[in-house]
């Protein structure tokens, strides 16, 4: 049975979602955390941007909706603005 407000751990599959540990760090940039939530496009993390010396949320979407999802997008915009 699954704990509510989890993920199926079956997720983590070839095409799924990325594992994240608590305490990985991204980029040089993003200490991970705690786990915000998941969704149909991947999971959400608090992050502290060790950069800016603040926190932020940090999506992490799943290798299947990597290529087709709005976030995506959204993500590319922001970044060339």
């Amino acid at each position: 049975m699954q704990n509510p407000g989890t993920e199926s751990i079956s997720s983590y599959c070839k095409g799924g979602y990325h594992t994240v540990h608590i305490g990985d760090i991204f980029n040089d940039r993003y200490l991970v955390i705690n786990k915000l939530g998941d969704g149909a496009c991947g999971t959400v993390w608090l992050v502290e941007d060790l950069s800016l010396k603040r926190f932020v949320a940090l999506t992490v979407l799943s290798a299947s909706a990597s290529s087709s999802s709005s976030e995506l997008h959204v993500a590319l915009h922001l970044m060339n603005k």
